[in-house]
């Protein structure tokens, strides 16, 4: 990638920049892995989801967590988690994993969605993730989502719904494979 298309992408890591007030290129994504699985692991995360999705996905306005603002938030918090699998998948060589042989997991994940493979190198699902789409698309799909859960439209009116089922399947596979990834880094 040569330096001009570096500085397009520092475009697209704009929460990053945001909240971690830094060259968005040069931040830290396991600092903000960490951040967002600070108060809940992946379950807490997904049931956290769906309740912004279902929201998101209805003709009216049906933000049942708070104030309007606790949606747009989250949908910030999406923003991030995926911005920094993002970093993660770009500088891969750096977040490189010792092989590992398969091992047991614990029921308070099941069911989990990881293959084999992915969960023992969840490298391997964040390369899936962004070849499946680029970075732009997913923000594309979270502000759609984000702006439909404070208004009175669907989501599935700016986004094909096939798109947005694939996207959170996609999205509910990241929740463990980032709480994955940071589990074995914490191992090495």
């Amino acid at each position: 990638m040569n330096k001009q298309d570096y500085l397009y992408l520092g475009c697209f890591l704009n929460k990053t920049a945001s909240y971690y007030k830094c060259n968005p290129l040069k931040a830290d994504p396991i600092r903000i892995l960490k951040d967002h699985f600070e108060f809940d692991e992946p379950k807490g995360h997904i049931e956290a989801f769906n309740d912004f999705c279902r929201a998101a996905l209805n003709d009216h306005f049906n933000w049942n967590n708070g104030s309007p603002g606790n949606a747009a938030y989250y949908g910030e918090k999406l923003e991030l988690l995926i911005e920094a699998a993002y970093l993660i998948h770009d500088k891969s060589k750096k977040y490189q994993l010792k092989k590992r042989h398969a091992t047991a997991i614990s029921i308070q994940f099941m069911p989990m969605p990881l293959n084999a493979a992915e969960f023992n190198n969840p490298l391997i699902y964040f390369k899936r993730f962004f070849d499946y789409q680029p970075l732009s698309h997913w923000k594309k799909t979270l502000t759609a989502l984000s702006s439909a859960c404070i208004s009175n439209f669907s989501a599935a009116e700016e986004v094909e719904l096939s798109d947005l089922l694939e996207s959170y399947n996609r999205i509910q596979k990241l929740f463990y494979a980032a709480w994955r990834l940071l589990e074995l880094l914490e191992k090495e």
